[in-house]
């Protein structure tokens, strides 16, 4: 099962399942150093950072975000 780290909460790293649904994941299970971002699976009997997948997905927000603010000479009033 792997999850999106939407935030983290006091003892408590909020998250998304791959079916969309929000679950609270206590802290003191996940890896030391999760962050809002991280993309995290559970295997083995224990959670893991995907540090690939989070990269690219970070990538993939970043290019949409950028897209959102570019230039867009077509719709220039003159």
């Amino acid at each position: 099962m792997r999850y999106i780290v939407d935030r983290i909460e006091g003892s408590f790293a909020v998250c998304e399942d791959e079916k969309g649904c929000t679950v609270d994941l206590k802290l003191s299970q996940l890896p030391e150093k999760v962050r809002s971002g991280d993309i995290i699976s559970f295997k083995g009997g224990k959670f893991s950072i995907d540090k690939e997948a989070a990269a690219a997905r970070r990538a993939k927000l970043a290019a949409m975000q950028k897209s959102l603010w570019a230039d867009d000479s077509t719709d220039e009033v003159e």
